[in-house]
């Protein structure tokens, strides 16, 4: 079978994630061949770390059309930025969608600036309107207080950058797709371009604010801050039922649960089939994290908390109760 597609302006396009997490760049690639799909288009794939031929043919299997392979073992991020920028000055993506670590976000917000491109940072939805046919990009506002929906106007290329874990990587397909990959040639930097200015504004010791750890279980407890009278008899009933636990940001910052526990926005994007929720508000925040959980059953005494708009069972009574009555129940 010959691949008859040819690569041509106003496509979608996926920048792979820069610091080699394969992981977060087939997310991209899945929902970027669902938009590509919904609009008719090519999905155009962009790496430009050093990778073998079989990685590059499982962006083809995951959705990608053309794969514009630059193989840089050390990359130059003023060669990056050049590249994309005459990348994108000559095709014009319709959409072009980021990671949000470290170089990604940088060159992002760059390229931005200087294709004069709309840019939505930190998305953890993007959408197509049937409607209208515009793309929706969803992201937290109001210190993660609520949710803001934008629609990028006045600009030829839509740009954003996707937080890491809120979509879900392809599964592999048996039957397989067809592609195009392309070896393309990175631009040396020219040297007077290269020296760029700068001064050091502040020196901070930060932790390891982007390190999290999967909550990998196929039911997860997550805890909040009306549960903290509960904690151990809700740690209880997780361990019989084989429960990972996850925390809100509250408790996190409180020091009762460890960063890494943390679900939501600022910590895991968790994948389960149930979630059970004990005393959690439900900040727009934490949904974010709850994207890809099958049913959420929320147990809280505020009849009207926010937890239970989004919630498939909604208990509504005292977390100490109600905990407890659950750990007699599985403890036979």
């Amino acid at each position: 079978m010959v691949f008859e597609k040819r690569l041509s302006v106003n496509e979608i396009w996926i920048i792979c994630d820069l610091q080699s997490e394969l992981e977060y760049s087939l997310e991209l690639i899945g929902k970027g061949r669902e938009i590509a799909d919904f609009y008719q288009k090519n999905l155009v794939v962009l790496e430009f770390m050093d990778k073998s031929e079989a990685r590059l043919n499982d962006y083809i299997q995951a959705g990608g059309d053309f794969v514009l392979y630059y193989g840089s073992s050390v990359l130059s991020m003023h060669s990056v930025k050049e590249t994309c920028k005459d990348l994108f000055t000559q095709y014009t993506p319709f959409l072009t969608m980021g990671c949000c670590t470290g170089e990604n976000k940088e060159m992002m917000s760059c390229l931005a600036v200087q294709l004069e491109a709309g840019l939505t940072a930190d998305c953890v939805d993007i959408t197509c309107d049937e409607g209208t046919k515009e793309i929706i990009f969803s992201r937290t506002a109001l210190n993660a207080s609520t949710m803001a929906n934008i629609i990028c106007v006045n600009s030829a290329i839509r740009m954003c950058s996707v937080k890491k874990g809120v979509f879900l990587a392809p599964c592999q397909k048996k039957i397989k797709r067809e592609g195009q990959v392309l070896h393309m040639e990175l631009q040396e930097a020219q040297k007077e371009k290269q020296e760029e200015k700068s001064c050091l504004l502040f020196e901070k010791e930060i932790d390891e604010i982007e390190k999290t750890v999967k909550i990998k279980s196929k039911i997860v407890v997550g805890v909040g801050r009306g549960a903290l009278s509960s904690l151990e008899t809700i740690k209880k009933f997780a361990e019989r039922i084989n429960a990972d636990i996850g925390a809100t940001r509250a408790l996190v910052d409180m020091g009762v649960f460890e960063r890494e526990q943390q679900i939501g926005q600022s910590g895991n994007s968790i994948i389960a089939n149930t979630y059970i929720a004990f005393g959690v508000s439900g900040a727009a925040q934490h949904i974010v994290g709850l994207k890809n959980v099958g049913k959420i059953i929320a147990v809280n005494k505020d009849k009207h908390a926010a937890i239970f708009r989004v919630s498939d069972m909604a208990v509504v009574g005292d977390v100490e109760v109600i905990s407890k009555k659950l750990l007699k129940y599985v403890e036979g």
